[in-house]
């Protein structure tokens, strides 16, 4: 049976395009595509985790907007069951450097992002329920 796990993820707006990160899964190799954001640790707030993983991941201090609601998944493997609170996000120094080398997540490696537009964001994630918040909340 999957293992639930709750995570809170960014997406971040600038000139209208939405970042989406790309990176591989260390065991298996595979690409995926994703929004900044990871697991809520224990006695972490939603708004603290998206806080640390932007910094984590892309090396940004983020301001959060407002939430927009949740997505969910399972992983490839059917190990976990993912929903993901997703809030919407500006940078907050858009002259800030975003780059991928502080992540210190063993299980994956960000290789690059990447600012597109909505139809660009909703093809690359191609999750229904995404689509479907995303959809019905900008």
């Amino acid at each position: 049976m999957p293992i639930p796990h709750l995570a809170a993820k960014a997406l971040i707006v600038k000139n209208n395009q939405f970042l989406v990160i790309s990176g591989r899964l260390l065991v298996s190799k595979k690409i995926y595509h994703d929004l900044p954001g990871g697991k809520i640790e224990f006695g972490e707030t939603p708004e603290a985790a998206l806080q640390r993983e932007a910094r984590e991941e892309i090396n940004a201090e983020i301001e959060i907007s407002r939430l927009l609601g949740y997505y969910q998944f399972l992983t490839e493997d059917q190990q976990y069951h993912v929903t993901c609170l997703t809030f919407l996000c500006m940078l907050r120094n858009e002259t800030d450097e975003l780059t991928t080398n502080n992540n210190p997540d063993l299980t994956e490696q960000i290789t690059s992002f990447k600012f597109v537009d909505k139809n660009e964001l909703l093809r690359i994630m191609g999750n229904p329920y995404f689509s479907k918040l995303i959809r019905g909340s900008l």
